[in-house]
């Protein structure tokens, strides 16, 4: 391992220790903890803020070190957009498609065992919807979280950190330690629902190292994402049409 790799993971590991306090310090739906001032808007922003702190300290940090930042990034694409951008949507396809009989198998799984939710789950539902929610503004406040979210966590798990952990060991070993890394966050969640985030991270992992391009895993994520958001606002808004009625 070179001096400039070392430093590399030593600034990657840094700042994901910095921004994993920074998430238990802030967020509620880590330590179960919070107050009448809680809402989702409040955790959903703290969740941007910290990822946001964890892309700026890599910035600021390989800036510092007189890093290039479009080659420690992974931002060189090797493949123009003609390809990368058609790519990435259907990757984004193909994730999001094949997580729904992942995720049926998962709830299988928890039903067979007698697995039911948690408490740490119904608290954190608790602790998010307490207060009541315009469905318009929850949706919009969701979708910008959701693609800033996601755009941040493919520069840093896919682009800084897998792109140079495939420098130093095998790339099937570099796919495993960054989907490891991506799930560790989610595991406030329970494990059965962060073995999803762990499937997206091995997913986005092998086709970003099969094109070589950051490009393709950005596209790929926020086009599953983005299906998701669009899942989710017809749900809600059957479900209120349905309570209207009602």
């Amino acid at each position: 391992m070179s001096e400039n790799q070392l430093l590399t993971l030593s600034t990657f590991f840094f700042a994901y220790a910095v921004f994993l306090l920074i998430s238990y310090k802030t967020d509620p739906r880590y330590t179960l903890k919070y107050d009448r001032k809680t809402s989702f808007y409040r955790i959903a922003g703290y969740s941007t803020l910290n990822r946001t702190i964890f892309l700026t300290l890599l910035l600021v940090l390989s800036v510092s070190a007189s890093q290039n930042l479009t080659n420690v990034f992974g931002l060189e694409s090797l493949i123009p957009i003609q390809i990368w951008l058609p790519l990435g949507i259907l990757v984004g396809l193909l994730i999001f498609f094949l997580g729904m009989p992942i995720n049926l198998l998962i709830q299988i799984f928890r039903a067979r065992l007698g697995l039911e939710r948690t408490r740490r789950e119904e608290e954190i539902l608790r602790i998010m919807f307490q207060k009541p929610m315009h469905p318009s503004e929850f949706m919009t406040f969701l979708s910008f979280t959701t693609v800033l979210n996601s755009l941040i966590e493919e520069l840093v798990f896919r682009g800084f950190l897998l792109s140079n952990l495939t420098m130093l060991v095998h790339p099937a070993i570099a796919i495993l330690i960054q989907a490891f890394l991506f799930f560790v966050p989610s595991l406030y969640q329970g494990l059965p629902n962060a073995l999803l985030v762990f499937y997206k991270g091995i997913m986005l992992g092998i086709f970003l190292v099969m094109s070589s391009s950051i490009f393709v895993a950005i596209t790929a994520r926020l086009t599953s994402d983005v299906i998701g958001l669009f899942i989710q606002a017809r749900s809600l808004k059957r479900l209120l049409k349905n309570s209207r009625k009602s």
